[in-house]
């Protein structure tokens, strides 16, 4: 059988992922799309097969922080199918991409009745638990340089590329920084030759170098992903060029 690209469904054995495929169904994940609301239980989930989303929690006054990353090692709202709690961060989309599309009633009932795929879930959430408990301490106590190059790192990671499609803009609302401050932080990692920066894109040039200036919650949360993504602490693995 093909892989899915979605490192939990291509965990799973044969039988199983043959029934989630084919109660799936492909679907474009566009820039900026809400994939799950607070307050709401999403109609359905999606496991993503390349992008990247956040997980966003905004304040009253408008403020936002970016509290999980979720790419092809998951699945939007996992945490719907372990109980009914709706305090759900929001999920937003922020490197394009794709994904399986499948129904939650229907994941729930699975949930409930198969024991690998329970196991997994649970495997997922947890991981997903400490990555948000990691990024929460990281936003409160360190400098926008060391989270700036954390985040390139982990993005990278999550999408198996160098090349990230972004711009400061939006850099600078998931890090809850000005503007000005990316700016600043920008300038001197591409003279020094560890990122290139074009319009509307940055790509890792030196990832040793990145890693050195990243702060220590790259490597901690490094720990909490997927196995087959442990080797993104390895400075010279080799990615996909594009």
């Amino acid at each position: 059988m093909l892989p899915t690209g979605n490192l939990l469904l291509d965990s799973l054995s044969a039988p199983l992922r043959t029934l989630i495929l084919t109660n799936a169904r492909p679907c474009e994940l566009d820039l900026k799309t809400v994939l799950v609301r607070p307050g709401r239980a999403p109609l359905s989930l999606i496991f993503l097969t390349s992008g990247m989303a956040s997980l966003v929690v905004t304040m009253m006054d408008g403020a936002a922080s970016e509290v999980g990353m979720l790419g092809r090692e998951g699945f939007t709202g996992s945490s719907t199918l372990i109980g009914p709690d709706l305090n759900h961060p929001e999920c937003i989309v922020q490197i394009p991409g794709r994904g399986l599309q499948v129904s939650r009633q229907w994941l729930q009932s699975l949930f409930a009745t198969s024991n690998e795929f329970q196991g997994k879930v649970l495997e997922v959430v947890q991981r997903q638990l400490n990555i948000s408990a990691q990024l929460s301490a990281c936003n409160l106590r360190h400098e926008a340089e060391g989270r700036f190059c954390r985040w390139l790192l982990m993005a990278s990671d999550l999408i198996d590329s160098p090349t990230l499609l972004m711009t400061q803009e939006f850099l600078s609302e998931m890090l809850g920084t000005r503007r000005t401050t990316i700016s600043a932080i920008v300038q001197p990692l591409r003279s020094s030759g560890l990122i290139s920066v074009t319009r509307g894109t940055v790509r890792i040039l030196d990832r040793a170098g990145l890693m050195a200036k990243a702060c220590e919650c790259y490597e901690i949360c490094s720990r909490s992903m997927h196995p087959e993504m442990l080797k993104a602490m390895e400075p010279d693995r080799p990615m996909r060029r594009n």
